[in-house]
């Protein structure tokens, strides 16, 4: 009877706590987010599967640079506009925002049909800056409402947990959504126009879908509707690097967010590049190879909740930073054996395990990349204010925008002086280390009240 009881209230496995799905206003949004990351990544894999497949060439960049540009295209505007982006969400409602953002992503997905039925490779590159633009706005709202619609209590022991459970889900659907899209951009490529009218169609109505579903979200007061806009973001952001240092483990946390996104923007737009050259993969399966490293991710952070049950977050932060560079070495080392098999057996015996061996390391990393993530955006939620916290989720989208044009920029350097895949991915692997322990080290001069670790 018991047991039945706890079912019916969502708690089953949960623990004490309500599930928070069965929070309508948190599922609004959910599914807001949901629909937006799902309509961005048929978008951008389109772009970026054309580019490697039909061998497109612009400006005098050749495929391969064109992939890395194309991801510094859409980065870029994190940079420039999240200053401004984190003052607009502190200082109005954020239900509005989010409902205007939703009309401005519906108004570029209608040219984006246009350029993708025109096949206008510049106008695609314009509209994935815009995108990027409407995704950088978004952004301080995605993490800074979550307390808002789960009403948590920042003094209750609950409250962590609860918000470990929201964030869990939102990292879960956001991947989800990317691997769809990123299924569907497949489908697109792979077959041709007549389900390119079809995914059109798609773009379009996901779009109107979110929008709608906008409309929807509970009233949420400004949190500081007193602010006066800076519009420059030298300043401000230099401001907010200011405001964020003053708390050392908060900034700790944000270098180690922004970490993260150096080394996954390295995975996400060098896959279809590292597919055709080391797997031999075609499109679709590129996109497997992608499903398989954001599902991972997703079930990554889903887990984050349960295993809060026996570790700290700190400690399941600890075990996704150790699980994600072990499983990305064996993802290098299995992809180098592969190559060099299929070379001297020609797909003769000893193949199928060895690519079954990279897929299962492949999502590995994923999964613990959703280890490694998720605490770290839950401890921002529950030691910043309320009333700084959507600055400093901007400030944080600031540094994972340096983090990762820095990333594009340094693999784009590195493929000019004929690096190879392998070789970068390694260097990459080190300065992920490097910055990881210099963190770490610094992190256990705090006081142990407020630290991370």
């Amino acid at each position: 009877m018991q047991f039945h009881c706890h079912f019916v209230k969502g708690s089953w496995i949960l623990g004490k706590e309500y599930h928070i799905m069965l929070n309508r206003h948190f599922f609004t949004f959910f599914y807001i987010q949901f629909l937006g990351a799902f309509n961005d990544n048929i978008y951008k894999n389109i772009l970026v599967l054309l580019i490697v497949f039909q061998g497109i060439s612009l400006g005098g960049l050749n495929s391969q640079l064109l992939v890395t540009f194309s991801f510094a295209i859409f980065i870029l505007p994190f940079f420039i506009f999240s200053a401004l982006a984190g003052q607009l969400a502190d200082k109005f409602n954020k239900n509005r925002l989010v409902i205007f953002l939703k009309l401005l992503e519906l108004v570029i997905m209608s040219f984006a049909v246009i350029a993708l039925m025109a096949d206008s490779y510049y106008l695609l590159l314009l509209l994935l800056f815009l995108m990027g633009t409407q995704s950088a706005f978004f952004g301080p709202i995605k993490y800074s409402i979550i307390p808002d619609l789960i009403r948590t209590d920042k003094s209750n022991d609950n409250s962590s947990s609860r918000l470990l459970m929201a964030n869990g889900w939102v990292e879960m659907g956001t991947f989800v959504a990317i691997l769809l899209g990123t299924i569907v951009a497949g489908f697109l490529v792979s077959d041709g126009q007549s389900l390119q009218f079809i995914v059109s169609l798609t773009l379009l109505g996901v779009s109107l879908i979110g929008f709608f579903i906008s409309l929807y979200l509970p009233f949420i007061e400004a949190k500081d509707p007193k602010i006066k806009i800076d519009f420059n973001p030298l300043t401000y952001s230099y401001h907010l690097y200011r405001v964020v240092k003053e708390t050392l483990s908060v900034y700790h946390v944000v270098i180690l967010i922004s970490l993260f996104w150096f080394l996954g923007a390295c995975i996400l737009s060098q896959m279809p590049n590292w597919g055709k050259q080391y797997l031999y993969a075609d499109e679709q399966e590129i996109s497997f190879l992608l499903f398989a490293f954001t599902a991972g991710i997703g079930i990554g952070s889903m887990i984050c909740r349960y295993l809060n049950q026996f570790f700290s977050t700190a400690k399941i932060n600890l075990i996704g930073t150790f699980g994600l560079i072990v499983t990305l070495l064996l993802f290098i080392i299995c992809s180098y054996f592969y190559i060099n098999l299929v070379q001297s057996t020609q797909f003769e015996s000893g193949t199928m395990w060895l690519y079954v061996l990279v897929i299962l390391s492949l999502f590995m990393m994923g999964f613990f990349g959703g280890l490694y993530i998720v605490p770290l955006y839950t401890f921002l939620q529950v030691h910043v204010k309320t009333s700084e916290l959507s600055r400093n989720i901007a400030y944080t989208n600031i540094l994972n925008a340096i983090f990762m044009v820095a990333s594009a920029l340094l693999i784009m350097f590195l493929q000019i002086i004929d690096f190879s895949l392998i070789e970068i991915f390694l260097i990459v692997i080190f300065i992920f280390v490097f910055i990881m322990i210099f963190v770490y080290r610094a992190n256990k001069k705090i006081d142990p009240g407020t630290r991370l670790y």
